[in-house]
């Protein structure tokens, strides 16, 4: 049960108006509360949601250096096989 369900519809809210606007008053302050509830909660998942994007990125960076060092040693040993079989067969005969 909501908190605007928990104020009843009088029958003298349809016949005075002074009454429907102070019922309609109480409605519109539990409903700037629930809103304000609503905000709060979406600033925590801002947050977090942030603090994701932080993580991942991160990994990421990390992800690419370490593929960038891969590779780098990989092309090392492939030159070094490579200037080796040169020396050793072509230059060497």
């Amino acid at each position: 049960m909501s908190q605007l369900e928990l104020i009843p519809r009088i029958e003298a809210e349809r016949e005075s108006l002074e009454v429907h606007v102070d019922i309609c008053a109480q409605r519109y302050a539990l409903l700037l509360q629930r809103l304000d509830g609503m905000d709060a909660r979406f600033d925590r998942m801002e947050t977090v949601v942030q603090e994701i994007h932080a993580r991942i990125t991160k990994n990421q960076d990390q992800t690419l250096k370490t593929y960038l060092t891969w590779a780098g040693v990989i092309i090392t040993g492939l030159i070094s096989v490579t200037g080796y079989l040169l020396a050793t067969f072509v230059i060497g005969k």
